[in-house]
């Protein structure tokens, strides 16, 4: 069993681009202090979902999780 997760890495990828840009938008235009708190707090919550979500589904996958067959 062997999963690559694409979707949520691109998922992950597409976000972070998208909070970066506005963060640079915000720090371009003279609002930096109001946008910059919460949206690098929601790149290190993205980040942090990604990887737990990665240590649960190794996790399974080390204690034999579903095999997709019924006994």
């Amino acid at each position: 069993m062997s999963t690559n997760r694409t979707f949520t890495k691109r998922m992950l990828v597409m976000n972070n681009l998208a909070a970066w840009g506005v963060v640079l938008y915000a720090v371009h235009s003279g609002t930096g202090e109001a946008i910059m708190t919460p949206l690098l707090g929601l790149l290190g919550f993205l980040f942090a979902a990604y990887t737990g979500t990665g240590h649960l589904d190794y996790r399974a996958f080390l204690s034999g999780g579903p095999k997709g067959e019924e006994k």
